[in-house]
């Protein structure tokens, strides 16, 4: 199949479907390039691809048009699951595909799918697959992550850098049930997000978390801990002592309820994860604990974000664990620093 060179033609009114990435941290920044997109086609049909338990993100996000989720299942339904993933993306007729991920297979769907124009980025051996394959380097160590999906939208598609934020709706009328039935009436309180679904390099050490947790709650202020569901035991040994003051919801909330928990709150302190991407995107005043990452590549976008960053000669090593066993990067950021950030960003 011949692969076009040129800037693809898309009409004004075309169906264009983006296949976002996989993590809510990775997915917060890859906005930016998805509402250029937005900017640059606002009469344009615009559609998501994401893994089903991403899908509701984009209920807080109404400039979305449509939202196609899935689910690939394993074993005996391997097979069957992505064949119905394409008939699915088949089903939609879309003009343009643009693929954020870098994955062979995300690109092998809109080759079988027959969409006409698939646009992304050269790796992993899937030149073939695509129309337009545009050279990005994704892993530049010395910029952010979120620009590498802008230069493929800008020399794919022509967008120019967005303007103004990114519109990001979320309902303020009342807290979560789940959290309402704990905290007492305009009772303020921090969110704190211990884990990291990436790995145990990325966490802050939990005797650290007790500590803040401590000192926060002497203060007068509740401790909301939020997560996945495998994290709940994590939360739960951090807020064991604090008694009423503090709420352990991890796993029991929706990405819309986590949003709408995060704007009701004073304040947010959490690792290099999706839940502290989608603090900073929402504006909560958002404290970001940096230690095998690299804040250049993977900071929180946002204007009342402060990144927390003391890294030893190892760091970044980005590992999911600590080839030491003891996450020294980490624990070289203390309580007292985490309190201060908290007080300067009005948290306090």
């Amino acid at each position: 199949m011949a692969i076009a060179s040129a800037r693809p033609t898309v009409s004004p009114a075309a169906r264009i479907l983006v296949k976002e990435v996989n993590w809510l941290g990775d997915l917060v920044m890859s906005l930016p390039a998805l509402w250029a997109v937005r900017q640059t086609f606002p009469q344009a049909h615009l559609g998501v691809l994401v893994r089903e338990e991403l899908a509701s993100f984009f209920s807080l996000l109404p400039w979305v048009d449509c939202v196609l989720s899935y689910r690939l299942r394993s074993r005996s339904r391997w097979l069957g699951s992505r064949w119905e993933l394409v008939r699915n993306i088949q089903a939609g007729t879309w003009d343009v595909a643009v693929l954020f991920p870098r994955s062979f297979e995300s690109a092998l769907w809109m080759y079988l799918a027959k969409v006409p124009v698939r646009i992304g980025v050269i790796a992993d051996a899937r030149r073939w697959l695509l129309t337009h394959p545009i050279r990005v380097d994704m892993k530049h160590p010395g910029r952010h992550q979120s620009l590498g999906w802008l230069e493929l939208v800008q020399k794919a598609l022509g967008c120019g850098p967005p303007s103004g934020s990114i519109p990001v709706v979320v309902p303020r009328t009342a807290l979560p049930d789940i959290v309402a039935r704990e905290l007492p009436a305009g009772h303020p309180f921090l969110v704190f997000a211990p884990g990291a679904a990436y790995g145990p390099a990325k966490q802050w050490p939990v005797e650290s978390w007790r500590r803040l947790a401590r000192s926060v709650v002497s203060r007068g202020l509740g401790c909301v801990f939020v997560g996945t569901a495998s994290e709940r035991d994590l939360c739960d040994a951090i807020a064991q002592d604090l008694g009423r003051s503090a709420h352990v919801v991890a796993g029991a909330t929706t990405l819309p309820e986590l949003a709408q928990l995060l704007v009701h709150s004073r304040g947010y302190v959490g690792n290099d994860s999706g839940a502290t991407h989608l603090a900073g995107l929402l504006g909560v005043p958002t404290v970001a604990l940096f230690g095998s990452t690299n804040p250049v590549r993977t900071a929180p976008l946002g204007h009342r974000c402060q990144v927390l960053y003391d890294p030893p000669d190892c760091s970044p090593c980005l590992a999911r664990t600590c080839r030491f066993g003891d996450n020294h990067c980490l624990r070289r950021i203390s309580p007292e620093q985490v309190l201060e950030a908290l007080a300067k960003l009005g948290s306090l």
